[in-house]
């Protein structure tokens, strides 16, 4: 599976220091596609060995310990560069800071108004779902702590694998958090019981609806399962092996 470390100096160096590459045929395997993306990346090799960030021997590429040496002066964190030099990737300080570390998230987070007649749609239909699929699942209500609401919701939102989120009522803090998931580059489920609910700039996006009936919401869990299943697929697709 093709590594998520995009053909930049900082990816393609962060390569040959975890030794997911140690030669050219193995770079090409990861980075490049055809002929024409070789030439750029074996521009990048002379420049990253000019630089005298690595080392050539045998055909084997290595670290050298010059870039040792940057890497503790500037205190850079290599994996932090190569990510932020992939393309589309942008360096910004968020409104709600930093989210909380060190602190339990569920994997699935559900957005949706605490609205009383919400509740057994995410107790009983949604957590038999999630949990259908290994996975934990979780409501801001859940785990409120001194914090406010949304600094918990943004931790919750960045640490969770996937977003579930129901437009149903229009709710507006449902829409604004799902603007933040977005943001962060999260897999997304939308859900309503009416298509009107989902807004405009968001009716490309294939969503679920359902009946809150009982063979309504039978259909509604399986067909969550699956795109539940399927959110995982994407996500792991493109992570690093």
């Amino acid at each position: 599976m093709r590594s998520r470390i995009e053909p930049t100096p900082a990816g393609v160096l962060k390569a040959i220091r975890d030794q997911a590459v140690t030669n050219w045929t193995e770079l090409n395997a990861m980075f490049t596609d055809d002929s024409s993306s070789r030439y750029g990346l074996w521009k990048t090799i002379e420049d990253l060995q000019t630089a005298g960030c690595i080392s050539i021997a045998d055909g084997k590429f290595a670290v050298t310990d010059e870039w040792v040496r940057i890497q503790g002066a500037l205190g850079i964190s290599l994996t932090t560069l190569a990510e932020m030099a992939r393309p589309g990737v942008l360096s910004v300080e968020p409104l709600f800071g930093a989210p909380e570390a060190n602190r339990p998230i569920p994997d699935v987070f559900v957005l949706m108004s605490f609205d009383p007649e919400f509740t057994p749609i995410y107790k009983d239909h949604i957590t038999n779902a999630v949990k259908s699929v290994g996975l934990t699942v979780g409501r801001a209500d859940d785990f409120f702590t001194v914090h406010s609401v949304m600094a918990d919701v943004w931790t919750a939102v960045c640490g969770a694998r996937v977003v579930i989120a129901d437009c149903t009522g229009r709710n507006p803090n449902v829409f604004y958090e799902i603007g933040m998931a977005h943001t962060v580059g999260k897999p997304v489920i939308l859900m309503t019981q009416n298509e009107s609910d989902v807004p405009f700039d968001l009716r490309h996006i294939r969503y679920i609806k359902y009946a809150y009936t009982p063979p309504g919401m039978r259909d509604f869990e399986a067909t969550m399962i699956q795109t539940i299943r399927n959110a995982l697929r994407s996500d792991l697709s493109s992570d690093p092996q």
